[in-house]
């Protein structure tokens, strides 16, 4: 409701030309601001929560919520020890990627082709005969 009336509203100062050179920017963007502010403000409120601050009606059971970004997905057992079609490929991307066996904190380009992970194929690290090899 509040961005139809800020839409009139515009209409309304960029129809008036006499209007428009009256009122300065900075009034109008300081307005479009307070209409901003009103709606982030009035939306973040729910009428329908009845919490009153109280500790005890919390749920406290809830497990925190984490979020992880571009995280490669690691392929399944059958095709990552299949033996067949992994090949290594240098990555062409700007920042290194960290080496995904688990314990390795290398920073590679290297990345398999099937798995499409990133894996270290150094002679101190070869992460990515390790991670292809079943463990006995």
């Amino acid at each position: 409701m509040n961005c139809v009336v800020f839409f009139v509203e515009s209409i309304c100062v960029t129809v008036s030309k006499k209007a428009a050179r009256k009122i300065k920017v900075s009034d109008v963007l300081g307005h479009k601001n307070k209409v901003v502010d009103t709606n982030t403000i009035t939306d973040d409120v729910d009428p329908d929560n009845d919490d009153d601050g109280d500790p005890d009606n919390d749920d406290a059971d809830d497990p925190p919520q984490y979020f992880f970004v571009n995280q490669e997905k690691r392929p399944p057992s059958k095709v990552r020890y299949d033996q067949l079609g992994h090949f290594p490929v240098i990555d062409r991307k700007r920042n290194a990627s960290r080496c995904k066996l688990e314990g390795c904190k290398g920073r590679v380009r290297t990345m398999c082709t099937k798995c499409r992970l990133h894996l270290c194929l150094v002679t101190d690290r070869e992460c990515f005969i390790k991670f292809h090899t079943k463990p006995k």
